[in-house]
């Protein structure tokens, strides 16, 4: 049995002024499920997992080529650090290019997506990186394999210079705003406008674009709106080991307002009581929009967490958690004319979605026709702790047979590799949802002839 509620209503707004509707509007309600979700580009992340002999494996595109374990371990993101200390003066091998790709061919097998940073050395050799026209040819040839693959990865850090390309103690003088921003913009220029390239710090944003975004200039395509930010020490020490000791609450005030807009992630890497502590931990998470959180480092942190009693509700929070709580439509219309439809979505969880997501409306028959429409705004706009109201009209074609449709909201990926795996599309999180056809049925309208 359906678990919706119905109610029929006269309405007097743009649904009986431009709809040839012929009977009463309705509201139907749905009940929201406290199931936990794989969803999309959010949640915690796996960086390594362990092998059969007891070790950890870490996730290695170059190499790995199964990643179905993701998944099944009831994740939907990895962390992957390509090393390409090989290559510190010379260009990148085909042979690996193409080894790079069959790693992101095996990650869209796994059904999950990547969240990315290239380095020349992961601690081994602090610092050493490489010149900056290096850098920028390095980039330049990575650019065919990451667009390729633009689909499965959720976000590029941005790495490179300096321990472990954090943009700190570059052996090449690399720590300055100028050499930051060439490499910065190269890399965001060598991705799809559709993806983001996160920072270490908000220091680094801010020396390069100022302030931090307002809606206004969300989502324009520019380079300081697709700029975001990830946090490899949070609640570390008061500082973060990130933030100038004078001015913690000013970039703290920066990144909760630019993480409303651009995506926020990263990991810990201390045990520093109380901020590790489940109260001030889920407090900064949800002010500062936390999409995504390493889950194996460090494994001290994680583990308090479980003691504690909150780790579930921050696996719950992290990102986005959409609940459809209501939707208004026509009982009855005709062919040739219009549907409008309103669907109200609540975000429970802590950040909005941070890659382009178009909300899906579709009309389906019992002989299987088709109709469909987006509803606007993209799911970006669906602020956390808020409620949104979407909508579409769907113009009914004249040849349209008539008869009973089922209406079905769905919010799909939109790349055509992806669009019609269910696995990539954003479960909203409703006891109707069908997960493994990726939508939510709405209810039904009787489309009758002239």
């Amino acid at each position: 049995m359906s678990r919706r509620q119905v109610v029929s209503i006269i309405m007097f707004s743009y649904f009986t002024i431009f709809s040839a509707s012929i009977g009463a509007s309705e509201i139907h309600k749905y009940e929201e499920s406290t199931a936990r979700l794989i969803a999309p580009e959010r949640g915690f992340y796996k960086y390594f997992h362990q092998n059969e002999y007891g070790f950890p494996e870490y996730i290695d595109l170059v190499h790995n080529r199964d990643f179905t374990w993701v998944r099944k371990s009831g994740f939907s993101l990895v962390a992957a650090r390509i090393s390409l200390e090989k290559y510190r003066y010379s260009d990148i091998s085909e042979e690996f290019l193409k080894q790079l790709d069959e790693g992101f061919r095996a990650i869209r097998a796994g059904g999950v997506k990547v969240v990315l940073r290239f380095n020349y050395n992961n601690g081994n050799t602090p610092g050493a990186d490489t010149s900056l026209p290096w850098m920028l040819r390095h980039i330049m040839q990575l650019r065919g394999v990451l667009n390729a693959n633009a689909d499965v990865i959720a976000v590029v850090q941005a790495g490179f210079i300096g321990a472990w390309g954090e943009w700190h103690s570059s052996t090449h003088g690399l720590d300055n705003s100028e050499a930051r921003r060439a490499v910065l913009e190269a890399l965001l220029d060598s991705l799809p406008r559709e993806r983001s390239v996160q920072l270490r710090t908000p220091q680094y944003k801010e020396n390069i674009y100022g302030p931090p975004l307002l809606e206004a200039k969300a989502y324009t395509n520019s380079h300081t709106s697709r700029t975001g930010h990830h946090n490899d020490c949070i609640f570390a020490s008061e500082n973060d080991l990130t933030y100038p000791l004078g001015k913690i609450a000013y970039y703290t005030e920066y990144v909760a307002q630019d993480s409303l807009f651009v995506p926020m992630g990263g990991e810990t890497c201390k045990k520093y009581p109380p901020r590790t502590n489940c109260a001030v931990a889920q407090s900064v998470l949800k002010q500062l929009h936390y999409s995504y959180l390493n889950n194996n480092y460090l494994q001290e942190v994680i583990d308090n967490w479980r003691s504690e009693g909150c780790y579930e509700e921050i696996d719950t929070h992290l990102g986005y958690r959409l609940v459809v709580r209501e939707a208004i439509f026509d009982k009855t219309t005709k062919v040739g004319s219009v549907l409008n439809i309103e669907a109200l979505l609540e975000n429970t969880g802590w950040a909005p979605p941070f890659n382009p997501r178009r909300v899906i409306v579709t009309l389906e028959s019992l002989n299987g026709v088709l109709v469909k429409s987006e509803l606007t705004p993209d799911a970006r706009r669906l602020q956390p702790g808020k409620t949104t109201k979407l909508g579409a009209t769907i113009r009914l074609p004249q040849d349209m047979k008539s008869g009973e449709y089922t209406i079905y909201l769905s919010a799909p990926d939109s790349d055509p590799k992806l669009h019609n795996r269910y696995e990539y599309a954003i479960p909203f999180a409703n006891i109707d949802y069908q997960l493994t056809e990726a939508r939510l049925p709405l209810g039904q309208v009787t489309i009758v002839g002239r």
